[in-house]
């Protein structure tokens, strides 16, 4: 258990002192992959202008105005997705801040992107 914090410690200090350059191609599918609560939409909305970030939760809030209302996630994600495949299309580097942890979740996204030749990248 120690030596998980220790890790953890050491990664903290990495990130600190030299963080990573991600090189980004022009018209990208980026992916931003975490758990609840990890910081995903914070990196987004730092490293990426708004308009290229696109958000189930940001649609939720839009389509039924409460960004947890998980009976509308069907909607929302079809917005997201019609909105990427319209962003691709133009060639425009589009971030998802969505957990996309397992590949059910990523699939859609996955589909359009290659549809479309698009690059795809994962943070």
């Amino acid at each position: 258990m120690e030596q998980y914090r220790e890790l953890d410690t050491v990664v903290a200090r990495l990130y600190e002192t030299a963080p990573a350059t991600i090189h980004i191609p022009h018209g990208a599918l980026v992916l931003i992959v975490g758990l609840a609560g990890s910081g995903k939409t914070t990196f987004a909305l730092k490293h990426f202008p708004l308009e290229c970030v696109v958000s189930p939760d940001m649609s939720r809030s839009e389509i039924s105005n409460n960004v947890r209302n998980q009976g509308v996630s069907e909607a929302a994600f079809a917005v997201v997705g019609a909105i990427l495949s319209e962003r691709l299309s133009r060639g425009r580097t589009t971030i998802i801040d969505a957990k996309s942890l397992e590949h059910n979740a990523r699939k859609s996204f996955l589909r359009i992107a290659r549809k479309l030749a698009a690059p795809i990248v994962a943070i």
